[in-house]
């Protein structure tokens, strides 16, 4: 039996070889989506939403829109607004419309409102699969932020893709669920399940808005494949 002879091989090119199978699994991973990258606050900001034990949640509710996950806590009303581009400071809201089939429980989608209404505020309800966004008022009161799988995606620019999946749902379904990170930029929230799992709230920030009776709206709101400027927000409690 012959063995090949080591000395056949240059010190250089052993390095190279080395060298070529140190970097080369970095390359293949060159663009994806690191995912969020939390602060030393995101703990303190988490806990700051359970205001309210998972009991304060009306049984009636969980009941009629399906809920089976453990409820762990239960936040006051928060409004997600964003802290860049021209949409800057704007409002998260549950006041948009989307062209569903008959009894399709995903009719309503979200907008982008400059002035904030009874639709603009959620609450965030843990659980052990993740966070439920609910809204809190509004005709949409009561409803399920969840994802559309349906939904085609779609390129924003060059090195991005998303899709308009985002539907506000008379059913808990298992894209119901949310995960929140408080970056440095702001917080993130990502799908933690189904076809579009780990990407991220975002909104076209070249969107053109109009005039909804009383308010300037803009019907953009997104979801991502990786972390971009329209995916962080400033979340803060409803002063009365």
């Amino acid at each position: 039996m012959k063995f090949c002879s080591m000395g056949a091989t240059s010190p250089l090119a052993f390095v190279a070889v080395l060298t070529v199978g140190l970097i080369s699994p970095v390359s293949a991973d060159k663009g994806k989506d690191p995912g969020p990258k939390a602060t030393e606050k995101n703990g303190e900001f988490l806990k700051s939403l359970r205001e309210l034990d998972g009991k304060a949640l009306p049984k009636d509710w969980a009941e009629s829109v399906g809920l089976k996950a453990k409820v762990l806590s239960v936040s006051k009303p928060r409004s997600f607004r964003p802290k860049v581009s021209g949409f800057r400071g704007w409002y998260i809201d549950s006041g948009g419309k989307h062209k569903g089939k008959d009894k399709d429980v995903q009719v309503d989608s979200l907008i982008l409102s400059k002035q904030p209404a009874e639709s603009s505020w959620w609450q965030l309800v843990q659980t052990d699969k993740g966070y439920l966004v609910v809204a809190t008022g509004g005709k949409e009161k009561g409803r399920v932020l969840t994802v559309d799988e349906s939904a085609k995606t779609r390129p924003e620019g060059p090195h991005l893709t998303v899709t308009e999946c985002l539907r506000l749902s008379s059913k808990v379904t298992a894209t119901s669920f949310w995960k929140l990170t408080l970056t440095k930029k702001g917080v993130v929230v990502q799908s933690t399940a189904g076809k579009y799992k780990n990407w991220y709230w975002d909104f076209g920030g070249g969107a053109k808005s109009s005039k909804e009776g009383d308010r300037q709206v803009a019907h953009n709101v997104l979801l991502a494949e990786k972390e971009v400027a329209g995916s962080w927000y400033a979340v803060a409690s409803r002063k009365r």
